[in-house]
């Protein structure tokens, strides 16, 4: 691949890590300041529970269908029809669970409002993984560009909906959240559908042996993925349990600025996983310590300042975005903002894991966090509330 080529698929490739967190982002700050309090600490616990079931729909299957697709340019459709069968099963399977499970749920959240925006998440992981498995198609095929156009037309039906329903006064429970989230993700796949996926004329095959073989090959990345998102969802989940919808929610309005960092990270990332493969390929352990030493740096030349401004000036951050409505997630925000100083060393050594070609090694070190943070929490939260 030419220099020139290189740095245009770059620069789509952040341009779309920026849309990508921005939509995110979107929804959960702009439902933060316009919701009900109790709605939102509803849809922060819905949306929680959604991420374990987003990725056991994925069940590995998205990354095996990157590396897979990749190498078989003869007989992509074999490997995508095979993904695509593989997660409607899933899907199937986790919609029949959350509905039937909803009323339990609910019960033991303490929440029986939670009912109804639980039997609407397979509306949400239906739409994420049609979506997920088209923007997964794109990047095995490196279309960069298309990947970027599908999460701006998510971004911009969203802002669209959005803007109709606050001016109608309709924007005002996590139900009507969750179906703007989800209408604008599966309008995002049939545009993706429509404007590419088609154009790649595939023959509908689905192979038995392909989907062992996709089911195989993510395991790992499962477990890494699964430790990560129990990492960073649990918390509110068990705010839920031990304390209140209310609570979640201020805790969440502090949380919520964790995209921010996210997004600068794995900003990073994208050049750092590339070049540490690249370099433990050749052998060359001099330049992944290198790489370690030097995104690390880069991250905490970024972490490290925001993390003062926000310590020093968590009050007025969190007046200035909402008011009056969350003055107790000041206090998060300054926690929060401390555990940002240590988050670029381990997403750094991340990308050198994944390089050398060891998730298995990743795997274990995110779960062990898991865990850690599973039993902080049933030791502080009960305690200390959402400062726990």
């Amino acid at each position: 691949m030419s220099s020139t080529s290189f740095f245009y698929r770059g620069k789509y490739a952040v341009l779309d890590r920026v849309v990508f967190s921005l939509f995110t982002l979107t929804y959960v700050f702009l439902s933060a300041r316009l919701i009900p309090k109790e709605q939102y600490g509803l849809l922060m616990i819905s949306l929680s529970i959604a991420a374990f079931l987003n990725l056991a729909s994925e069940a590995g299957v998205g990354s095996a269908l990157v590396k897979y697709g990749s190498e078989e340019d003869t007989d992509f459709g074999r490997v995508f029809f095979s993904a695509l069968t593989l997660k409607l099963i899933f899907v199937i399977v986790l919609s029949v669970l959350i509905v039937s499970l909803s009323g339990l749920l609910a019960h033991l959240l303490k929440n029986e409002g939670l009912i109804i925006t639980l039997r609407s998440l397979p509306l949400l992981v239906l739409a994420t993984s049609l979506n997920n498995i088209i923007r997964q198609a794109m990047q095995a095929k490196q279309a960069v560009k298309r990947l970027f156009l599908v999460d701006l037309t998510a971004l911009i039906v969203l802002a669209l909906l959005y803007g109709s329903l606050r001016m109608a006064g309709r924007l005002d429970s996590a139900l009507t959240v969750i179906i703007l989230v989800s209408s604008s993700t599966l309008a995002a796949a049939v545009f993706g559908a429509v404007t590419w996926l088609t154009r790649q004329r595939l023959a509908v095959k689905v192979s038995g042996k392909m989907m062992l073989q996709l089911v195989n090959f993510g395991k790992y990345s499962s477990a890494s993925e699964l430790s990560t998102v129990v990492y960073s969802r649990i918390d509110t989940i068990m705010i839920g349990y031990f304390l209140t919808a209310v609570a979640a929610a201020k805790y969440n309005a502090a949380w919520v600025l964790s995209y921010g960092v996210n997004l600068f990270l794995s900003a990073i990332s994208l050049l750092a996983f590339p070049a540490s493969s690249r370099a433990h390929s050749v052998g060359d352990k001099q330049t992944l310590k290198k790489i370690y030493e030097k995104t690390t740096g880069v991250a905490l030349s970024f972490t490290v300042p925001l993390s003062i401004i926000l310590v020093v000036f968590a009050d007025q951050i969190i007046a200035l975005l909402y008011s009056n409505r969350f003055p107790e997630a000041a206090v998060v925000l300054r926690i929060l903002a401390i555990w940002w100083l240590v988050k670029p060393f381990g997403n750094m050594a991340g990308n050198v894991f994944y390089g050398m070609g060891k998730p298995k090694v990743l795997a274990m070190l995110t779960s062990a966090c898991a865990v850690l943070n599973v039993l902080g929490n049933l030791t502080l939260i009960p305690r200390y509330g959402i400062v726990g």
